[in-house]
């Protein structure tokens, strides 16, 4: 596990990039693109190399492999193409947002709310807001991105690699984000994991990448992996209690989706309005009010896929009934 840590804007960015050593060896994600985040990996790649010298195995990292088309997850691939001649596996569905800025910002324009009979006044200032909340998700998931030129090596979901003589399964596991996978070796018990869960914060779940069903579906397959010992996440450290992780945080999400279907029910007729359901779900995160938005949203279009709430316009407000 190698740990590139960086500032981006107001925060500290932290990933972890997994290096299967070997001969025929394998990097799974990329980092940051930047000098920094740059040399910082290259010494530490060297001295993996020393280490297995040391060992008398050979070290040769083949092929760089992606959990999925966030920023900082591939904004390396050039440097270690370029500085170790690693070949660049993506699924198809990751490449046009790791090459293109403008298709990788393509996936953060918000879709408007529905804006029937409503006000100009109502309706230039919605339009400011999700102005500003596209913003907050691209700059989120866009700072310091380095986009990359082919050629690429494209591989299937579903599938299986070999790993210095050794069989590692790719795992399709949307939720997070569409085009998100994990890779698993069934004899150690292993998985490499991305985003998809972390051992003591939550995954981000925001508009209008993420859904909050396959997200859920994602989990209860990770969960059914025979041998399952050990998660190896993008952030934060090694998650070795998997099953208890993945069933505390299914019965996290499932709560929050109950508390927005209560406060919907309490509303009656009248119906709650979107920043009511914000308030009551998240009182804690008035700092954070972006981030409690985004996860609103994607429980409220969770619950209204299953029509299990709707959405109504009462005069210039939008509210959710049962």
């Amino acid at each position: 596990m190698i740990t590139q840590t960086w500032k981006v804007k107001f925060w500290n960015q932290a990933v972890n990039l997994y290096v299967i050593a070997g001969k025929d060896g394998l990097i799974f994600d990329s980092g940051g693109g930047g000098k920094v985040q740059a040399d910082y990996l290259s010494d530490q790649i060297h001295a993996i190399k020393n280490l297995m010298h040391e060992r008398g195995v050979d070290f040769n990292p083949a092929r760089v492999l992606l959990s999925h088309g966030h920023y900082d997850h591939f904004s390396g691939m050039s440097f270690l193409r370029d500085t170790f001649g690693v070949k660049l596996w993506v699924t198809q569905q990751m490449v046009a947002s790791i090459t293109s800025e403008k298709e990788y910002r393509k996936k953060y324009q918000l879709s408007k709310d529905n804006f029937k009979d409503r006000s100009l006044s109502i309706k230039l200032i919605k339009g400011m807001k999700n102005s500003l909340e596209g913003l907050f998700y691209m700059k989120l998931l866009t700072c310091d991105a380095k986009f990359v030129k082919g050629p690429f090596e494209i591989i299937n979901e579903n599938s299986e690699i070999t790993i210095n003589g050794e069989t590692w399964e790719i795992i399709p596991i949307p939720g997070h984000s569409p085009d998100h996978l994990a890779i698993y070796n069934p004899q150690s018990g292993v998985l490499l994991a991305g985003d998809l869960l972390f051992k003591s914060v939550d995954t981000f779940l925001g508009p209008p990448e993420s859904d909050l069903d396959a997200y859920l579906n994602s989990l209860q397959t990770i969960y059914d992996l025979p041998n399952l010992k050990l998660i190896l996440s993008a952030h934060g450290n090694p998650i070795d209690n998997p099953h208890k992780r993945i069933r505390s945080t299914i019965e996290h999400r499932r709560s929050q989706v109950e508390k927005v279907l209560n406060s919907v029910k309490a509303s009656g007729a009248k119906g709650i309005s979107f920043r009511q359901i914000v308030k009551l779900l998240y009182p804690e995160r008035r700092d954070r009010p972006f981030l409690a938005s985004a996860e609103v949203k994607v429980i409220l279009a969770y619950l209204q896929n299953k029509e299990q709430l709707h959405q109504k316009i009462i005069g210039n407000r939008i509210v959710y009934t049962l």
